[in-house]
């Protein structure tokens, strides 16, 4: 049996925290162990940042998060559908270690998860799916 749990997302960087919490409670409940949590944790979030910061002069308007769960492993796609990236990054707001690309992030994403992968529509807009297997 699987579930689905699906989002929409503010751009703003203090809304990362609530993808990070829904998702690793969702894994959580499902059974798996408090490592895997804690590395699916850490690649939602720099997927949201990945998604909706790095590399654009301003945060997205928002940004959807889907998060599917069987009985093998959790499967999440954040995914920027607007490509809006309007909203004005001050000083306050700005990621400390932002880079232009956001590589070091999606290798990153790469190292503590099962499978990753990225990808860009026509029109600039990106997709990070990333899968965390609970054995």
């Amino acid at each position: 049996m699987s579930e689905v749990l699906k989002m929409t997302i503010p751009g703003d960087p203090e809304y990362i925290n609530i993808a990070e919490t829904a998702a690793c409670q969702a894994a959580s409940l499902h059974g798996m162990d408090v490592e895997r949590v804690s590395d699916l944790k850490l690649a939602v979030g720099e997927a949201c940042r990945l998604i909706t910061c790095h590399g654009f002069e301003g945060w997205s308007r928002s940004y959807d998060i889907t998060c599917s769960i069987d009985e093998a492993a959790v499967t999440i796609t954040v995914k920027d559908d607007l490509c809006a990236h309007d909203k004005k990054k001050d000083e306050k707001k700005r990621c400390p270690d932002c880079p232009n690309e956001g590589d070091i992030g999606f290798r990153m994403i790469e190292v503590i998860t099962d499978e990753v992968s990225i990808s860009r529509a026509e029109a600039g807009c990106r997709s990070i799916t990333l899968v965390k297997k609970f054995r």
